[in-house]
């Protein structure tokens, strides 16, 4: 199943831009995180709209990625890794998340270390189970998509 361009990007940055509502820390404190989220978690599998996900229908920033990791702080600040075939780093995501109930709220500030124009999307939630996150989204930046489930494995 192949995306249109946008629908690709979206996927790839997904992991990184995941979160409901505004930035606005203030409204979340860091007492909200729970513990079993923190940490850097492994992308193991992915679907959309119920098909497997592959590396042909997602498109990373750099060209030579095939995976990703999350890495979420206790202060609220998160990384994103995209990794090659060899698990050397490719390409890098930061930003600031906050949590309510068992939705993550993330902003994307520096893309490669280069600050970019704050990146908000909307309607992604979370479970944790053991070692495994789950993170559910049915819409990004407040536009419909296909249902997207990614599993994380914990590293």
């Amino acid at each position: 199943m192949k995306l249109s361009k946008l629908a690709l990007v979206l996927v790839v940055l997904l992991p990184f831009i995941i979160g409901v509502g505004c930035s606005d820390k203030s409204s979340n404190s860091n007492d909200d995180i729970p513990a079993e989220l923190l940490g850097t978690w492994l992308f193991s599998s992915g679907t959309i709209g119920g098909e497997p996900m592959t590396i042909d229908n997602i498109e990373y920033v750099d060209e030579s990625a095939v995976t990703h990791s999350i890495t979420f702080e206790a202060d609220g600040t998160y990384g994103g890794t995209e990794y090659d075939e060899s698990m050397n780093p490719v390409s890098t995501m930061s930003g600031t998340f906050s949590v309510k109930s068992d939705t993550l709220n993330t902003t994307v500030v520096e893309i490669d270390d280069v600050p970019v124009t704050p990146i908000e999307s909307e309607a992604m939630t979370f479970e944790v189970s053991g070692s495994v996150l789950i993170l559910n989204s049915v819409d990004i930046a407040g536009q419909p998509v296909m249902a997207v489930v990614l599993i994380y494995s914990k590293m």
